[in-house]
């Protein structure tokens, strides 16, 4: 197939005809150079580690394994990128709103139905390409496989990629593996160590925590944001925080109220002075407290908080 029809006449009466050129040296070149930007820095690389020592990255066989998955998975993501980039600057260019959120950090992964949201135009455009280039020549289609079946694999990659399953297993098949992980420094050990001392150290209902119990208070009036400035508009509102906070239940207090009162240490300092001086009168945030599961690992309940 073919779009247009040859011309190889171009002007009247022509004696010989324009036969196109072709200079395979010119695409060679393209071609090689290519691959020694994209892969020359990675083969270095595997012959350093082969040279001195492939132990600490799990072995010879597992570190060229995981180089060539690496690979791999450089070759389906590029394209994405690729595309992603050329919105943003060209977004930027005709003067639209380019937002770049913060990425996710956590270990949730990717929905599907997200995953098509953002990927399904590289998707349709893969799909598209493909028949177009099969219907063309199918030869053409060989040539252009890596980046249109990266497309259509796209939202796949997306949602396989972003599960910590994955990650976690190819640790346990020791895939990917770096020195620091293979033996850990001091310092990692003692953060892993003191992580997990803080999870067994975990409080239910931080905030009530730091209302009653004195060495919480402290820590979060230090924490807080320091407000020394006299302003008798800022002592009302401190006051009308306070009472109706006091007023209601501690189950009524959303999140939201309760990172206001949380910023501000004079409050945080009233609430608590208030609650031990007059623990008859608030009662329900006596006993509330009291209802609370207790951690022994992480601190003792206040003695006298109903007294």
């Amino acid at each position: 197939h073919a779009l247009t029809e040859p011309q190889y006449f171009l002007q009247p009466r022509q004696l010989f005809p324009v036969w196109p050129q072709w200079r395979p040296e010119l695409a060679i070149a393209l071609f090689a150079s290519t691959m020694v930007l994209l892969f020359l820095p990675k083969l270095l690389s595997i012959l350093l580690i082969w040279c001195k020592g492939t132990k600490e990255y799990g072995g010879f066989w597992r570190v060229t394994l995981s180089l060539l998955l690496e690979v791999l998975f450089s070759v389906l993501l590029a394209p994405v990128r690729m595309l992603f980039h050329t919105v943003f600057v060209v977004s930027a260019f005709l003067g639209w709103e380019v937002v770049w959120n913060s990425p996710q950090r956590d270990d949730d992964s990717t929905s599907w139905g997200e995953a098509f949201k953002r990927h399904g135009s590289q998707l349709l455009l893969g799909l598209v390409w493909a028949v177009g280039m099969a219907w063309l020549d199918l030869r053409f289609l060989f040539w252009l496989a890596p980046i249109v079946f990266s497309l259509i694999l796209s939202p796949f990659v997306s949602v396989i990629s972003s599960r910590a399953t994955v990650g976690l297993r190819t640790k346990r098949w020791k895939l990917f593996l770096i020195p620091e992980e293979y033996s850990p420094p001091q310092v990692l050990v003692d953060t892993d160590r003191f992580l997990e001392m803080n999870r067994q150290r975990s409080l239910d209902d931080g905030f009530m925590h730091a209302v009653f119990n004195p060495s919480f208070n402290a820590l979060a009036t230090a924490m807080a944001t320091a407000r020394h400035r006299a302003s008798k508009v800022l002592e009302i509102a401190r006051d009308r925080h306070v009472e109706q906070a006091l007023n209601e239940t501690p189950e009524k207090l959303n999140r939201d109220r309760r990172l206001v009162l949380l910023s501000d240490p004079v409050t945080m300092a009233r609430l608590h002075f208030r609650v031990w001086n007059s623990p008859e009168r608030y009662s329900s945030w006596v006993s509330y407290y009291e209802g609370i599961k207790l951690n022994p690992l992480a601190l003792r309940k206040p003695d006298a908080a109903s007294q």
